[in-house]
C-alpha cells in the first residue's frame, strides 16, 4: 500500500473518530445543541444547570443536565418575545412543557438525567434551569 493511500485511510479514520467523539460528547450533555441565530450571547455551563442570557435569540437549544435534587427551577427573563422551554427524562418523555411570554420561574419536580429545550420566538433575555 502506498503512502498516499495510507494518509488517505488515516485521515478517514480520524475524522470519524472525532465525529463519533463529538456526538457522544452532545449526548451526554458536554457540548450544547444549538440550531439558530444568537446575539449577545452568554452562557454557563454546568453538570447540574444551565444559565444563558442574550439581547436575541432565535431557534433551537438544547442541554442535558443532572440536577442535584429531585426539583429544578426553570426561570425565564422576557424582555420580547416567546421562549418554549421543555424538559425530557432520559427516555425523551416530556416532563414539562411551558411557553414563557413575560419573566416567570416555575418550580418543576424531576428524577435522574434531563433534556432542556429551548425554541426561542425573536426572544430577548435569558433562561436558567438549575
Amino acid at each position: 500500500m502506498n503512502n498516499s493511500r495510507k494518509k488517505t485511510i488515516l485521515t478517514t479514520i480520524l475524522v470519524a473518530a472525532i465525529v463519533v467523539i463529538a456526538i457522544i460528547l452532545q449526548q451526554n450533555g458536554f457540548i450544547p445543541s444549538k440550531v439558530g441565530s444568537r446575539t449577545g450571547w452568554t452562557e454557563n455551563i454546568g453538570n447540574k444547570s444551565w444559565e444563558v442570557n442574550y439581547i436575541s435569540l432565535d431557534g433551537k437549544f438544547s442541554k442535558y443536565i443532572k440536577p442535584e435534587n429531585n426539583t429544578v427551577v426553570v426561570e425565564v427573563v422576557t424582555k420580547s418575545g416567546e421562549l418554549t422551554i421543555e424538559l425530557t427524562d432520559k427516555d425523551g418523555n416530556s416532563i414539562f412543557n411551558h411557553k414563557f411570554t413575560e419573566s416567570e420561574t416555575l418550580e418543576v419536580p424531576v428524577s435522574g438525567k434531563i433534556k432542556i429545550k429551548a425554541t426561542a420566538d425573536d426572544h430577548s433575555g435569558g433562561f436558567t434551569v438549575k
